[in-house]
């Protein structure tokens, strides 16, 4: 959770402009070369725009349309992704206190219609209790002071308000069983973790899965990842890594399609929600490994 170099990363907006317009050109057959030609825009700068490096000026966008022969659905897309590129998402006062790319990733989440995550080792941040929160994030960075600790606790409890809100985003989740088994904090908060967990994976928008023991190894022993889905795109635009090394925001759709692949076979290789819950609420009852 250490502090990061702040990355290069526009928002869902901005890239959703991008893609849309690079989708045009291509649609139309024209090289970059050729759009320097016809409108005088610098390739360099449409190069900029197309990754979402930039932002376009409005003369700009209104160029590209004519030239790409946009209709007029595709222009009120394209209207509204512009005017919504400047926009921030949800940040609190707290959130000072934690790395930037935290905090980018939190803006993401807010506008996500849907996040598919797997966990390899503890339950997932959108599903954990304040007090399985605090104590997993104290034990894993001892070093961090009881203000930064609360910070991060605060920020989880607030992204999980989506779950229950006005627009709650779908959830699936991907957990692999040893992440059940380990204690966080004491028995009793691990007890009342699962609990939570049984409980809002009753939820209609919440789907979660479980990895048994005896499935051996699988792709997910990499490590965990979130993939984001925004509300209009085909593929998920951004997937989120917190590594050692610090939190890491994938881009390239080649690389995103590996993901959402991986993703899919571990679904296939995990039990059914509806036994997955059964396996959880297996958990809650007998004695957990240190009380035996």
């Amino acid at each position: 959770m250490g502090q990061t170099p702040s990355p290069r990363i526009a928002s869902i907006h901005l890239r959703r402009l991008a893609n849309e317009l690079l989708d045009l050109r291509e649609a139309a057959g024209l090289s970059r070369q050729h759009v320097q030609a016809a409108t005088k825009i610098n390739e360099a700068t449409l190069y900029r725009i197309e990754e979402a490096q930039a932002r376009p000026q409005q003369r700009t966008l209104l160029a590209l349309m004519d030239l790409y022969q946009a209709d007029e659905a595709k222009r009120a897309l394209l209207t509204r992704l512009f005017k919504d590129s400047i926009k921030r998402g949800l940040l609190l006062p707290y959130h000072a206190k934690l790395p930037e790319p935290y905090n980018i990733y939190i803006s993401l989440e807010d506008e996500a219609e849907q996040l598919r995550a797997f966990e390899p080792l503890v339950i997932p941040g959108l599903l954990q209790t304040e007090d399985y929160a605090r104590a997993l994030i104290a034990e894993i960075s001892p070093d961090l002071s009881a203000e930064t600790i609360d910070s991060y606790v605060r920020s989880r409890l607030d992204r999980q308000r989506r779950l229950n809100g006005e627009r709650p985003f779908k959830l699936w989740v991907i957990i692999d069983e040893p992440a059940l088994h380990r204690i966080v904090g004491s028995p009793d908060i691990t007890r009342a973790q699962l609990r939570r967990l049984v409980d809002i994976a009753a939820l209609p928008h919440v789907t979660v899965q479980v990895i048994p023991y005896d499935s051996g190894g699988h792709p997910g022993l990499r490590g965990s990842f979130a993939l984001l889905d925004f509300a209009g795109a085909e593929v998920p635009e951004v997937v989120y890594l917190d590594t050692m090394a610090g939190q890491i925001f994938v881009e390239d759709r080649g690389q995103i399609r590996g993901y959402v692949d991986q993703f899919t076979r571990l679904a296939a290789i995990a039990l059914s929600p509806v036994k997955s819950s059964r396996l959880v609420a297996s958990l809650i009852e007998p004695p957990l490994p240190t009380e035996r």
